[in-house]
């Protein structure tokens, strides 16, 4: 799923690369925009399959049970806290350094996201939520012992 969401946004990226804002052109105009629907389906498809669960799951199982409820309301709000921060920064983007740029850099995020994911989020299914914070502390001893010689 995330890696169809970097995809998509490389393809938005190299669509609108080097592509004028007021083109003259009205029939390519057309087909651009239409054409531009395909890599946001198939981004929003893998953010149903990708991102969307992972962040879901991951907020629910990563604290330890005897905090769990006030550090998912709190993980939520920041959740929701920067979506919107993303939501109007884009159009700020946009305007400061194009299109095409503004894809890039979200790309680059998404790209650094897999790597994250796939160094520090570990594989709980069927799992019970014992046994996730179990794991998760010990990953984290071995990660802080590991640093420290």
């Amino acid at each position: 799923g995330c890696s169809l969401m970097l995809s998509a946004l490389i393809m938005l990226f190299a669509m609108h690369y080097d592509s004028k804002e007021e083109e003259d052109d009205e029939k390519g105009t057309v087909f651009r925009n239409t054409f531009i629907l395909i890599p946001m389906f198939i981004y929003i498809g893998g953010y149903q399959i990708g991102f969307g669960p992972i962040t879901w799951l991951t907020m629910a199982e990563i604290f330890p049970l005897r905090i769990r409820g006030q550090a998912v309301a709190m993980a939520v709000q920041l959740n929701f806290l920067l979506n919107a921060i993303v939501q109007f920064s884009v159009p700020l983007l946009q305007n400061a350094i194009g299109l095409s740029n503004t894809f890039g850099i979200f790309a680059v995020l998404t790209a650094y996201s897999i790597y994250f994911i796939y160094q520090n989020v570990l594989e709980t299914k069927g799992l019970t939520l014992e046994v996730i914070e179990a794991k998760y502390t010990e990953s984290y001893h071995n990660k802080n012992s590991s640093t420290s010689l």
